[in-house]
């Protein structure tokens, strides 16, 4: 199987979620915490969750609040 072209906000990410995850692959972790140790904007880190999700290495639960406020999400990792 072909490994996926990431951009390396996109690695780093992925690094962090393997590092973080429990024994099953799960983690929780604020979007806005992955940007801060990656050193890119929201937007960028966005993105590169998005690739993430689209090269099917990741999963992510987008956890919202009783009244809408969105909550810290839950990421799975999914590659072999």
């Amino acid at each position: 199987m072909r490994r996926p072209k990431l951009s390396p906000t996109a690695r780093e990410i992925l690094r962090y979620l393997r590092q973080h995850a429990s024994v099953d692959g799960a983690i929780e972790v604020s979007r806005t915490k992955l940007a801060r140790h990656v050193g890119k904007s929201d937007n960028w880190t966005r993105q590169a969750i998005k690739s993430l999700e689209g090269a099917g290495l990741i999963e992510v639960e987008h956890c919202v609040g009783l009244s809408g406020q969105m909550l810290t999400n839950s990421y799975r990792l999914t590659e072999g």
